[in-house]
């Protein structure tokens, strides 16, 4: 009779248990309209190994045994039914449920990628279309899919205006702040762009963080399979153990390599689709800011500061989102791969990782020095092109006083110096680059020699050897990693720093004008003794002003030059500190200024 031991009714209870959450799994996804699962997929393909592994030994009993029982005949058909049904259910969650109607979108230019299955998402065959389209004709904006509703620049600024909670960026906050009429107003709270990108985006980056840090181990686990299949081959390989062993190792490999591939494609495509979210909530918001500042704000930030703000720092902060997760998943490799040298090596393993460790002050003193030399390539270009826009703009004048010599010295010269950070970049490169490839060398020498110092009597195979490089080669990438994802989080902190002092910024205060509509009133924009100024602690300009503009009427402000017409047209859009007066204005009010 056969016997079930405690490992066996716990498998199959185990197995019932995973069924059974497949099931409630099932039934939630379809009432939220997923349809194609990446975690069921995971499960049923495992699941099918599990099941072919077992079924293999399962056919070798059955083939051994001449005269097999029935009831061993009846569990051969019920593990080939199991078997079967696994690839029915794998092959199955391999495809996309069909959808009739568009999910979240109103137009007909649907991204393919919402209707595509997870193989497809993975291997990333839903762009292929897209891909051949573009490599027999140029693409063009009709070629382009709409962007799917969950990453829409329109969803996403919305989330990011609901996480902002600091009465600096809260505009509702701030005007029910200031009409309790505080006898001692306290200084209103410091502007924090930090939590409100944490609270969208930090759950989502630590969770592609961990995904990261699962290919970095996969790459970790490879040398170690590599040693156990590089030790198979001095053992005896007609033994079915070590045939079994070699063709596990080799699988391993297999395995290990297209989850790593998997892996980082996944995570850098979720992470550049995180920037571009980023950048597009950092610059609605700066924009929606930029047009409710105060006049006193627009006199500390020019248009010229707000459009850097959009711009370039904007993108230095979105441009760093990818490599946030590097500064510490790459120390993380480091001294894993350190650890296993160790192991190998023993202590002749820190004498490479000491030439480790001073390699990177070196990094990074290089990379800071090609920041700089950037930096100053850029304003030297600056200033020439601004030079020749003004030499372009007054050929005339410069052709009749025959100033050509002279400002193509000034030009030469501004030139000079920018080849000349272009030329000490380069060196830099080559001193950088350098570094990278000579530091396993050095390293590899450094750890070896050492070995065979300080244990002369031990020997030094060639699996020990291969697991060292192997590992050398994984670190020298981190280590050059490194230094540029440090400068790079460096200056995103400083860009968010920036972007909360202007946020920070006063705005126009929305209660000082009035929105009275009466039927029996005609007047569209109405002021009673009004006294305004431009900001608090300056003199007035405008004293005692009362005028009202009927409904539908052509108005008409003349005077001369510095009579205040501009000023009365500020004060009427609330950009003016009201002293004393009311105004009201009723319905929406357009305004093109003189400087558009």
């Amino acid at each position: 009779e056969q016997s079930y031991t405690n490992i066996d009714v716990l498998g199959i209870l185990t197995e019932v248990c995973s069924y059974c959450l497949s099931l409630a799994f099932i039934v939630v996804e379809m009432r939220f309209g997923v349809i194609t699962s990446g975690p069921h997929f995971v499960f049923y393909f495992v699941n099918l190994l599990c099941h072919a592994v077992t079924f293999k030994s399962e056919v070798d009993e059955y083939l051994d045994n001449l005269y097999p029982k029935r009831e061993e005949q009846t569990l051969f058909i019920m593990g080939c039914s199991e078997l079967g049904l696994c690839t029915l259910m794998c092959f199955l969650n391999c495809w996309a449920d069909k959808v009739e109607l568009k999910i979240g979108l109103e137009d007909t230019n649907t991204c393919p990628r919402i209707h595509s299955s997870i193989l497809n998402r993975i291997s990333f065959s839903w762009c292929t279309g897209l891909v051949w389209t573009g490599f027999w004709k140029p693409l063009s904006m009709q070629h382009l899919w709409d962007s799917p509703s969950y990453i829409s620049s329109r969803k996403i600024v919305t989330d990011f205006e609901e996480q902002i909670q600091s009465k600096n960026l809260n505009p509702e906050r701030r005007v029910e702040a200031k009409n309790k009429k505080y006898l001692n107003p306290q200084p209103e709270e410091a502007a924090s762009l930090n939590s409100a990108l944490f609270k969208l985006f930090g759950g989502k980056l630590a969770f592609w963080g961990l995904v990261k840090s699962c290919s970095d181990l996969s790459q970790i686990a490879s040398p170690l399979i590599m040693r156990e299949l590089m030790g198979l081959v001095t053992q005896d390989l007609s033994n079915p153990s070590t045939r079994w062993k070699g063709f596990l190792y080799g699988s391993l490999l297999l395995v290990l390599g297209v989850m790593n591939s998997v892996l980082m494609t996944q995570y850098y495509e979720k992470m550049m689709v995180m920037g571009l979210q980023v950048k597009a909530s950092l610059t609605s918001t700066l924009y929606k800011k930029s047009i409710k500042i105060s006049s006193s704000a627009k006199q500390e930030n020019s248009v010229g500061e707000i459009i850097n703000l959009m711009s370039v720092d904007v993108s230095k902060i979105s441009d760093s989102v990818p490599y946030i997760n590097f500064v510490w998943t790459c120390g993380v490799q480091v001294l894993i791969s350190g650890f296993f040298m160790y192991r190998e090596l023993g202590v002749a393993a820190l004498v490479g990782l000491g030439v480790l460790a001073l390699s990177v002050p070196l990094h990074i003193v290089t990379t800071v020095l090609q920041q700089r030399l950037q930096t100053d390539q850029m304003k030297a270009k600056d200033k020439r092109i601004k030079m020749m826009n003004g030499v372009l703009n007054s050929i005339k004048v410069i052709k009749l006083n025959a100033w050509e010599p002279s400002l193509i010295l000034k030009i030469l010269k501004i030139r000079k110096s920018e080849v000349s950070c272009l030329k000490k970049g380069a060196v830099l490169n080559g001193i950088f680059y350098a570094l990278i490839n000579l530091s396993p060398f050095l390293v590899g020498f450094g750890a070896f020699a050492s070995f065979l110092y300080i244990f002369p009597d031990q020997e030094l195979t060639a699996a020990k050897m291969f697991v060292v490089l192997c590992y050398l080669s994984l670190i020298r990438i981190p280590l050059a990693q490194i230094p540029f994802t440090i400068i790079m989080v460096i200056q995103a902190s400083v860009s968010i720093k920036r972007i909360n002092n202007f946020l920070g910024c006063d705005e126009i205060d929305e209660t000082s004008i009035k929105h009275e509509d009466s039927e029996k009133n005609d007047v569209a924009i109405g002021i009673e003794n009004g006294i305004f100024k431009w900001r608090k602690g300056d003199q007035n300009i405008l004293h005692g002003i009362t005028t009202r503009i009927k409904k539908g009427s052509l108005t008409a402000i003349i005077g001369p030059v510095g009579s205040g017409k501009s000023s009365l047209i500020s004060a009427i859009l609330g950009e003016m500190e009201v002293t004393k007066g009311t105004i009201n204005t009723v319905g929406k009010i357009g305004y093109v200024s003189q400087e558009a």
